[in-house]
């Protein structure tokens, strides 16, 4: 059985910014792509990514600070909140 290895000439970390740079309109549209599917399916879109976040934080804000009455320490409780969220977890 014949095995082929293919290895760069050039280490990871060396970018060729000029082939980025070539293959912009590629990379663009594959971006648009994947924003496309990721929020195809929802009716408010790309607006959903800060929408969602911003939500969670306003709950949290009234469960936990007005409901619960836990304290931030000083720090502003929006702030406080959202600096908790995990944007994995909100998707």
């Amino acid at each position: 059985m014949h095995q082929t290895i293919i290895t760069s000439n050039s280490p990871w970390w060396r970018i060729n910014f000029r082939e980025i740079w070539e293959y912009r309109d590629l990379i663009g549209i594959m971006a648009k792509r994947d924003l496309t599917s990721a929020y195809k399916q929802s009716v408010l879109g790309p607006a959903w990514f800060v929408i969602q976040p911003l939500l969670t934080t306003l709950v949290f804000t009234v469960v936990f600070g007005n409901i619960a009455k836990i304290g931030t320490d000083g720090v502003p409780p929006i702030l406080f909140y959202m600096s908790g969220i995990d944007r994995k977890s909100v998707v």
